[in-house]
This record gives structure tokens, sequence and C-alpha cells, in this order.
């Protein structure tokens, strides 16, 4: 009987997941990782000059606490270049719709508001994919200013070439307007 009783308690324990791999909301907090509500996502998520990554997942999810230690060490390489945000399944359902969450867990890859990506459920090779899809944004968001930079400067540009040309007609009319 004790036998038994060892064994139902090592498949419970596995099957909620107890181990090494769960991660404490201070972990999380260390990281700069942040808990993205309905209330704050427009603010930080759709508004940031930084690609974003969400982690949509649920506390019930064995799959989404495999997936928090490597978002954990990930968000440490990239803790300047890429916001990390939580959003929780459970208690944000304008979001959990918003993103057609069919599958947990659920990587959310977003850069200047658009999302560009999106990685389901837990992979072994995650460890992986993910820095490559952040590297790909973080090249998109800079190409993305780049360009806004380009386009505010030739706008500029042609502004100061039509301020130009209104102060030369207007020098003209005041000369025409003097001579007579």
């Amino acid at each position: 009987m004790r036998c038994v009783s060892s064994v139902t308690v090592v498949v419970i324990l596995f099957a909620i997941g107890c181990g090494a791999d769960a991660v404490t909301e201070e972990q999380l907090a260390a990281a700069g990782i942040v808990h993205i509500t309905d209330e704050n996502h427009d603010e930080l998520v759709l508004n940031s000059d930084i690609p974003v990554l969400l982690n949509i997942s649920a506390s019930w999810c064995s799959r989404c606490r495999r997936v928090e230690p490597i978002i954990l060490d990930i968000a440490d390489e990239y803790r300047d270049r890429v916001l990390f945000g939580n959003v929780n399944v459970d208690t944000e359902k304008r979001l959990t719709a918003e993103y057609s969450v069919e599958r947990l867990p659920l990587l959310a890859l977003l850069v200047h508001g658009k999302l560009v990506a999106f990685i389901e459920g837990y992979d072994s090779r995650m460890r992986q994919q993910v820095p490559k899809k952040l590297d790909e944004a973080i090249g998109y968001a800079i190409r993305q200013r780049q360009e806004r930079a380009a386009r505010r400067v030739k706008e500029q540009a042609r502004a100061a070439k039509l301020q130009e040309s209104e102060d030369r007609t207007d020098a003209i009319h005041e000369d025409a307007g003097s001579g007579q």
C-alpha cells in the first residue's frame, strides 16, 4: 500500500508541475517582466517604442510553466531592447479574445503595436526560436524608426523649400508694390 501511495504522490506532483521550473512573482519582477492587463495594455503594449513579447498563459497550464524559465532567461538578455509582459487568460478576458487565444501558452510579438509573430504551444526549441524572432523584431523596429526619421527629414526639407518659395513670392510682391 505504501508503494502505491508514493507513486500516487509522485504522479500528482508531476501533474501539477511542482518542480524546479516554477518561476516566482519576485523573479518575474526582477527580470522586468510586467503584468499586462486589459487596463494597461494599450499604454504599455500598443504605444511601446520597443518590441513587446507577451507571454499569454494561465497558472493552471503546465506547458505555460515550462515556458516561464525560458522567458525569464531571455528577458535578462534583452532587458533594454524588448518589453516583456505576462497576460493571464483567466483574468484578462478582453485580451484573451483580442489575441484569439485557442492554445496555451501563446507568445505574441508586437512592434509599434502591430502583431508580427505568434508562437503557440510549448516546443523544446523555444530557447532558440524566441531570440531569433526577437532579433528580427528589433531589426524591424530599427528600420521602421529609420524610415520614419527619413520621412521627417524629407518633410522638413519640403516645408523649408515651400517656406523659401513663399518668402520669395512675398518679396517679389513687396518689390512690385514699392515700385508703384
